[in-house]
Order: structure tokens, then sequence, then C-alpha cells
């Protein structure tokens, strides 16, 4: 799902002035360093990596607290399961003071038989 964000991402800023530039999560600290205003930034990162705890690829979301600031959108969401409550938790956590939003879009195709 990533991959088709960054593919959409890179369409829409073809034929803008004013660019959208995303960040990895992980390199959140890094990059916004570097934050250039001319452009709106967008950081994202697949929640199922999120935990209370820091691992090589798994992130512990308390070091990204912001505050509880983040606009968060999560795609989606009907393949998340009940037993994965605590990724819920994280990100609401993320969000508290911020924005959840929790989207599924299904499309299905007209067949021409």
């Amino acid at each position: 799902m990533i991959k088709q964000f960054k593919i959409k991402i890179e369409g829409f800023n073809r034929s803008r002035e004013r660019k959208i530039k995303l960040i990895n999560l992980i390199n959140y600290e890094d990059d916004k360093q570097g934050f250039n205003y001319d452009c709106s930034i967008k950081v994202y990162y697949r929640s199922d990596l999120l935990r209370d705890d820091r691992k090589e690829s798994i992130l512990d979301y308390k070091n990204y607290d912001n505050e509880g600031n983040w606009y968060v959108f999560l795609d989606e969401v009907h393949h998340c399961k009940k037993e994965n409550s605590s990724m819920q938790n994280y990100v609401s956590v993320l969000s508290r003071n911020g924005f959840l939003f929790n989207f599924s879009a299904t499309f299905t195709e007209n067949k021409i038989t």
C-alpha cells in the first residue's frame, strides 16, 4: 500500500507548484531538521509496525508522541483484526489531540460478459 501511495503522490506533485514531501517515520527525527515549508510534509509508516518497544523495523510509538498532535490516516482498516487492538491503541494515543481517520476503499469492477 505504501508503494501505491507514493506513486499517487508523485503523480500529484508533477502538476503542482507546491509539492508534497513524504517522510518515513523511521527517519522523522533526521528529516525534520531540514523541513522546507514551501512543501507539505506528510509522514508515513505501517501502523502494524508500531509497538511499545524498539527493534529493527519496529518503532516504539512513544518516541513519536508529538503530544498526540498527529493526524493519522489508516488505510485498509477492514484488515485490522480485533486481536490487533494494541496497534489501534497506539494510533489512538498518537492522535489523541489531533485526528484519526480510518478508511477502507474496496473497488468493484464491472465485468462485461
